[in-house]
């Protein structure tokens, strides 16, 4: 009987390090997936067209020569910016912007470049936001 229980905890010690490895390695897994872009809410969309047809005619705010939204919505080719992360997602995290300037925002001096152009932008979307909290009220 000592045999078999011997036998038995020493399958049982392989199985479980055997799951300590496998539990290793999908943590290396999840480590290393690319970061998947969250998508913005509706709500969060709505506001970005909203803040660019009123405040700035519906222009990209990074480059200031694309339509991206009109009276219809977001206007085809345009994307919106997840300027911090991926997985930022919210409101004042991102904005709509042309696909070039989103493809271009990649790049570190750029962005760098355009950086007051997002702050900006940001302070018009608060103050909207702020206005429609202030009738709610």
């Amino acid at each position: 009987m000592k045999r078999l229980i011997a036998g038995i905890s020493d399958k049982l010690d392989r199985i479980h390090s055997t799951q300590l490895a496998l539990c290793a390695q999908v943590k290396d897994l999840r480590v290393n997936l690319p970061v998947q872009r969250r998508p913005l809410s509706r709500w969060a969309q709505q506001i970005h067209i909203e803040v660019l047809n009123s405040k700035r005619g519906g222009l990209c705010p990074a480059c200031e020569s694309v339509r991206v939204c009109d009276e219809n919505g977001r206007r085809p080719g345009a994307e919106y910016d997840h300027w911090f992360s991926k997985h930022r997602n919210r409101a004042e995290e991102s904005r709509l912007v042309c696909a070039d300037c989103n493809r271009r925002l990649n790049n570190t001096e750029f962005k760098s470049s355009v950086r007051s152009a997002f702050e900006s932008y940001q302070l018009a979307l608060g103050r909207v936001v702020q206005d429609r909290q202030s009738k709610l009220a």
